[in-house]
């Protein structure tokens, strides 16, 4: 075999190996830089008893959905100092509106009323009751996605919006 041929078979061989090797350390980072985002961005679920009113004030996005039991989960609750209180079946989702957005979700068999104030952003998705009573100030953004709720009067104030989505199928 002539040299320029050993030479030619050498430096592929050295550059597939650093090929590969470059790979697993790229996908070592990735996965690091992945485990981070996920750990700062999980929900922590907070102990509650019932409840079937929410007040939420300032910077939250709350997404609220239906389900058998109630539940109620925030991301990084400790990190942001997340004010939550359940008085008399209502929670409270407390803060001022410099703070730095809160983000949670929220399971409940049954809602009587919301009321949301501030900078909250506030999504009701595919519930399914008779009625629902929605009071949204300030510059709230509300969002009922798929719902079948027969009577819901909505009183609003400021700059609040709201947007309802109705899936066609």
């Amino acid at each position: 075999m002539q040299a320029s041929k050993k030479i030619l078979i050498t430096v592929a061989g050295v550059l597939i190996a650093f090929l590969i090797t470059s790979v697993f350390i790229i996908k070592e980072d990735l996965q690091a830089v992945v485990d981070n985002y996920g750990a700062a961005h999980r929900y922590i679920a907070i102990p509650t008893e019932f409840f079937d009113k929410l007040k939420i004030s300032a910077n939250w996005d709350v997404k609220i959905s239906q389900g058998r039991d109630h539940k109620l989960e925030v991301i990084n609750p400790d990190s942001l100092n997340a004010q939550l209180q359940n008085v008399d079946g209502t929670v409270h989702f407390a803060g001022d509106s410099t703070a730095q957005l809160r983000v949670a979700r929220v399971t409940v068999p049954r809602l009587q009323s919301i009321e949301a104030k501030g900078n909250a952003v506030v999504e009701l998705i595919d519930f399914t009751q008779d009625s629902l009573n929605v009071s949204i100030s300030d510059s709230v953004f509300f969002i009922s996605s798929d719902n079948s709720i027969l009577k819901m009067p909505v009183s609003t104030s400021g700059r609040a919006r709201m947007e309802v989505r109705t899936n066609p199928n």
